[in-house]
């Protein structure tokens, strides 16, 4: 497994394994997929909202990007297909 720092394009990848949970259940209130833009936007929201206290790592696995999320240095969530 390889884990890295979230680097500017990633939100592409985030965007599509976000959108699967929009289009194909009820784990989310959205009712739109959205665009890899809007992803950028809420994840420098997150980022810019208070500065140090978030982390944003991406894990691969094989050949499919996942994106981690770090808070406080403990806690991390992980996104996936």
């Amino acid at each position: 497994m390889e884990i890295r720092p979230f680097l500017p394009g990633d939100e592409v990848a985030i965007c599509d394994i976000y959108n699967h949970y929009v289009t194909d259940t009820t784990a989310t209130l959205e009712e739109d997929s959205l665009l890899p833009s809007q992803i950028r936007e809420r994840i420098d929201g997150y980022l810019l909202s208070t500065p140090g206290s978030y982390v944003l790592l991406m894990a691969r696995l094989s050949a499919t990007a996942m994106p981690a999320s770090f808070t406080q240095g403990l806690r991390i969530e992980i996104l996936s297909r």
